[in-house]
């Protein structure tokens, strides 16, 4: 069965139909979530002085400390240099040179200043800058939202865009199709090389409010459609129901479409921050638990004897500990993150996989096109990657969606004890915990988050009871 006959299958199947759209919404929102929600706009058009006065103040401070060191003879970083070239540059060119007179640094060249230890021109440059408080502005473009993404960020968001259009354009120009296996290596190859460019060549931009920078001066600026940061606080507004069912607005009311929380923090915005937190964890925790899996299920169904016998016997062991009590044991001793999270729900979640691999490696290893390839000379690693394995991956695919329901349920009860992603990280398992002990009064902070866990838990659910029906040979 290709990937035609599962999208007919969903197709078909309103139920799983229905499944599918919500967890590729929810997806959607956890990938996009930087350029959905934040309270640093996408682009802002400002002769704030506020700004300014931050990048003269660095570059003047920072020239002095390079001034300093050379004439006591100390090591000066090249980051060092490179941030204090940013700052001149970026508060010189906020001065508006059509008015006043204004001193011009044309030549200004201070990694040369630096390599010849000139520091008669630095120490003349502060000197300058120091009397430049009061020029007159004039208005500039900066995008300080993208400049805070991260190269996860970027990766995150960019590698599905390079899927879809990599699968394009092999269909479109060259006329052909592409397996899903290479389309997937060259996405990741393509989207770690821009993702990378892109993290060298930008800049951090400073952190303001934004809100306030454009109330006090003449700015225009276009923020993501929700607005709000994920731990930005509105303490007046702490613990609000949805914003459309107050009845006593203040004339400074904020809109918050799912309230806030006792931190004055917008719902809406963290439960998207959560979704991609839930996503994250459920796909790498159960990615780990996967890889686990295959190589102890397919050590123990290829070679059996012994080797299956020690396996089985310490897979049981396992299976015997009660997950959620071991996990508990384990985040005890460990500092809360959200990698240690990923690792230790993966690392207790193999032995299912592993069960699953070893049952279908015991089948298909008395097939005739094993024996044949072991008659050839093939060795047992090229045998169970090459042949066994891509026969026998379909029942592990199943499980891991599944795995990733349950992932998903796991972190959001460790969070709600307090034992998984740590303050202030969003999680829905945190704002449910956020809520519970004025679970009447600030109701929202129960419901939302509760609706987001049970619809990505039961879609899950759904689309891999879908899946196990269409890739069973015997409902086919």
């Amino acid at each position: 069965m290709d990937f035609k006959d599962i999208k007919r299958g969903f197709l078909e199947d309103k139920v799983s139909l229905i499944s599918l759209i919500i967890i590729l919404f929810i997806g959607f929102f956890a990938i996009y979530a930087p350029i959905i929600a934040n309270n640093k706009p996408f682009l802002i058009y400002t002769d704030s002085r506020v700004i300014y006065l931050d990048f003269l103040d660095s570059a003047t401070s920072t020239l002095e400390v390079i001034s300093r060191s050379i004439k006591d003879n100390k090591p000066i970083d090249k980051k060092f240099i490179k941030w204090a070239v940013y700052c001149f540059d970026e508060a010189i060119d906020f001065m508006d040179y059509s008015g006043k007179e204004i001193p011009k640094f044309d030549d200004f060249n201070l990694n040369a200043y630096v390599k010849n230890k000139d520091i008669k021109k630095i120490d003349d440059a502060v000197s300058i800058l120091k009397t430049l408080n009061d020029v007159p502005l004039k208005k500039r473009f900066f995008t300080p939202l993208f400049n805070s993404l991260t190269f996860l960020d970027y990766f995150i968001m960019i590698l599905p865009l390079v899927f879809f259009l990599l699968r394009k354009f092999y269909k479109k120009v060259l006329k052909k199709e592409i397996r899903t296996f290479r389309t997937i290596l060259y996405s990741l190859i393509l989207t770690t090389i821009f993702s990378s460019i892109v993290s060298i060549i930008k800049v951090d931009f400073p952190y303001y409010n934004y809100k306030n920078l454009i109330k006090t001066s003449n700015s225009i600026a276009f923020f993501p459609i929700i607005p709000y940061g994920e731990n930005e606080n509105i303490i007046t507004e702490s613990k609000q129901v949805p914003t459309f069912l107050l009845k006593n607005k203040s004339k400074d009311q904020h809109f918050h479409l799912l309230g806030t929380d006792t931190n004055g923090r917008d719902v809406l915005t963290r439960m998207i921050y959560g979704a991609r937190i839930s996503m994250s964890i459920g796909f790498i925790a159960v990615g780990i638990a996967v890889i686990i899996g295959i190589i102890v299920g397919a050590a123990a169904g290829y070679y059996g004897g012994w080797v299956d016998i020690f396996i089985s016997r310490f897979m049981e062991i396992v299976i015997c500990f009660p997950v959620f009590f071991l996990i508990l044991s384990i985040m005890a001793f460990l500092r809360p993150n959200i990698f240690n999270v990923m690792v230790v729900i993966g690392l207790t979640g193999w032995p299912s996989v592993a069960r699953l691999v070893r049952g279908e490696f015991l089948r298909l290893r008395e097939f005739d096109f094993v024996k044949a390839a072991k008659a050839l000379g093939a060795t047992d690693l090229r045998i169970i990657i090459r042949h066994i394995l891509p026969n026998g991956i379909t029942p592990v695919l199943v499980s891991a969606t599944f795995g990733i329901a349950g992932a998903v349920l796991l972190e959001a009860g460790l969070s709600f004890l307090g034992f998984g992603v740590p303050q202030p990280t969003a999680s829905w398992g945190d704002i449910l915990n956020n809520g519970r002990d004025d679970i009447y009064g600030a109701w929202h902070l129960t419901l939302f988050p509760g609706i987001a866990i049970f619809l990505t838990v039961t879609g899950f659910n759904l689309i891999g009871e879908k899946l196990r029906d269409l890739l069973d040979p015997r409902k086919r």
